[in-house]
């Protein structure tokens, strides 16, 4: 799993492991040490609701995901487009939780008969 944030933007990027995971109930958690006593973590999970829940507890996030919306979006794998959601920040701010698949990592697992079917110079027929 890897995770941006820039601006008003917290990208969230999984491998097709990763998500197998996330559609099977799993939780996903990234951790990030600068030393001893300050450990930055992250979990990605799934839920049942209709929208993004985001919680901050300072070094700690936790971000859960609707569940419906990922695995229609995981029905329409290999793309480029995330799934987007608006998070209101707070009054009058807001900021978008962007989650997406790696592309090339669908392109390798979900279109492997495609490389192969292409041949190699040869005509079928």
């Amino acid at each position: 799993m890897k995770l941006r944030v820039q601006e008003q933007c917290l990208r969230v990027r999984v491998d097709e492991e990763e998500l197998k995971q996330l559609l099977q109930g799993r939780e996903l958690a990234l951790q990030l040490d600068f030393g001893a006593t300050n450990r930055f973590g992250f979990r990605l999970s799934l839920h049942d609701g209709s929208h993004p829940d985001l919680q901050l507890d300072g070094l700690r996030w936790s971000l859960k995901l609707p569940a419906r919306k990922v695995k229609d979006y995981a029905e329409c794998l290999p793309t480029r487009d995330p799934l987007s959601f608006p998070i209101s920040a707070s009054p009058g701010g807001s900021a978008i939780v962007q989650f997406e698949v790696d592309v090339r990592d669908s392109l390798r697992h979900r279109r492997p008969s495609a490389r192969g079917s292409q041949g190699r110079g040869g005509s079928t027929g």
